[in-house]
Formats: C-alpha cells, structure tokens, sequence
C-alpha cells in the first residue's frame, strides 16, 4: 500500500481517549457487602441524642484538590475541541497552530491523570461529582471526533495513491478491534443483570487481559499511511465503538 506523502492532521488520541473514558465508566462496580442483609433483618436500634451521629460526621464531601483537577480536565477538553473547530474552519495561523501544539502537550497529561483515578477509593459525593464529569468529557470527545478539517489547497505530491482503496487486513483488524469492544458490552450487560457465574467473570477477566494490547494496537495505526477510505473507515469504526460504550450508562 502506496505511503500519502502529504501529512494529516491527526485526532486519533482523541478518539481513542473517548472509548478509555467510557471503558472506565462502563466497568462493573464490586458487589453489595454480603453482610448487608444481614445486618437488615436486625431489629432497628433507638437512637437518641447520644447515640445518634452528628450530621457534621457522617456528610461526604469532595476533596478540593480533586475537584480542581476533574474540573481542569473538563475545561481542558472544552477547550480543545473550540481549538479544533476554529482549525476547522480555516483557520491556520502561527498563533491558533502554536496554542493546538501546546494542547497537544498537555493531552497526555490530562490522559494520565484521569486514568490514574481509582474509583473504589472515592467515596460517594466524589464518585458522583467524577461521573457526572467524565459523562460530559466523553460528549466532548466525540464532538472532536466528528470534526472535519478545512478544505485547502492541494499541494503537489510524489505519489499518486489510490484514496478509495481499503486494505483488506487493515478492515478486517479494524473489523476486530469493534467485535472486540462488542463482547465487552456483552459481557457487561450479562454481569449487570446479575448474571456473575465463575464463567461469565472468567470471560471478563480473560478480556481485560487482552485490553491493554488492543488498545496499543489502535495506537500504533499510522494515519499517514492510511488513504482517505482507510482514514474514514477508521473514524466510523472508532465512533461506532464510543457511541456503544457510551450507550452503557
């Protein structure tokens, strides 16, 4: 397959970071405390001012600190995609490619960060606040995943490529990366509606496995070695799969 010489601008980070935030979000929380129905069936304990805690004592609130980095996160992406769409829309200049560099920068930071979350550590105001959140991040990053780049000038190239050629392997891997994220949300589904046989939570442990090397392998693809069939069809695949794991929520 004949190499584009022209350089695209590329937002495959952004998709790819929407599906890890809706894989984070989709994930099965721990089972209720099997104590918990026990402790129901008890005879209720007559409280009184004494025994009854403060309101001050048992109120969660959220962290400051973390606050303040989920709301950053927030604005980085609000930001980013008004970057894009004002690339988008032509325009090119010194300063708006300079800012998009920068942003470029700082993605891997935000990435970082929200991935190091650990959701079972939050108690419940933060997992809230975090949730509702990430819902909206996810909205954003699919915005930017449907972002098309100006028109410009064509440019001379040394090759000539055929852009409506689709490569049949790289279809049928891509065919398999969404066939891939379908049995996750099947799974999913299966272990929501209670079903957590030693099976189905092998299947799901199995999956995770192979995770981490999926996602590395939707990393790797080289957009400007891809032609614009290719391109395209990627992007459907990609948006195809955030708008099913998104769907989980």
């Amino acid at each position: 397959m004949m190499r584009r010489v022209k350089p695209k601008k590329s937002k495959k980070g952004w998709i790819i970071a929407a599906v890890v935030i809706m894989i984070l979000l989709a994930m099965p929380k721990g089972s209720k405390n099997k104590g918990s129905d026990t402790a129901s069936k008890q005879e209720p304990v007559q409280e009184t001012a004494e025994t009854a805690p403060a309101a001050e004592e048992t109120a969660e609130e959220i962290d400051a600190q973390f606050k303040e980095n989920v709301d950053t996160c927030e604005q980085f992406l609000t930001a980013y995609a008004a970057l894009l769409k004002k690339i988008s829309d032509g325009d090119t200049s010194a300063e708006t490619m300079e800012t998009y560099s920068q942003a470029l920068e700082n993605y891997t930071k935000v990435s970082e960060w929200l991935n190091s979350v650990d959701r079972d550590k939050l108690n419940a105001a933060e997992a809230a606040y975090y949730n509702d959140a990430m819902v909206r991040m996810a909205g954003k990053l699919t915005e930017i995943a449907a972002f098309k780049p100006a028109e410009t000038a064509a440019e001379p190239e040394e090759e000539t490529a055929d852009e409506s050629y689709i490569d049949p392997e790289f279809k049928a891997a891509m065919d398999s990366y969404e066939a891939f994220f379908d049995e996750y949300i099947e799974l999913t589904n299966r272990i929501s509606s209670g079903n957590s046989s030693a099976d189905t939570m092998m299947q799901y442990a199995n999956y995770m496995a192979k995770y981490a090397d999926v996602m590395q392998k939707l990393e790797d693809i080289n957009e400007d070695e891809l032609t614009a069939a290719e391109l395209l069809y990627y992007e459907e695949v990609m948006l195809r799969i955030t708008q099913k794991l998104q769907a989980l929520n």
